[in-house]
């Protein structure tokens, strides 16, 4: 998985079309394995925190990239 991500980086480094979100990195602890609280029971599913986590993640990404056409909306912030 970590190759595959560098590989998919070193891609999206390649296209100023493509960027590349780091979504896999949040999900690990300190010693490398995964969140044990971000998934459901099964182990396998992630649960309501997991996809916060993500959300997050993408939503940093979309807010710098998409930011400069946006119009301010009445209201919203």
């Amino acid at each position: 998985m970590r190759a595959l991500n560098v590989e998919l980086q070193a891609l999206c480094d390649t296209d100023k079309r493509l960027v590349y979100i780091d979504v896999a990195s949040p999900m690990l602890a300190a010693n490398g394995k995964p969140l044990a609280e971000i998934y459901s029971p099964d182990g396998l599913h992630m649960n309501h925190l997991g996809y916060l986590l993500w959300r997050d993640a993408v939503r940093l990404v979309l807010l710098k990239g998409e930011g400069e056409f946006e119009r301010p909306q009445a209201g919203l912030r």
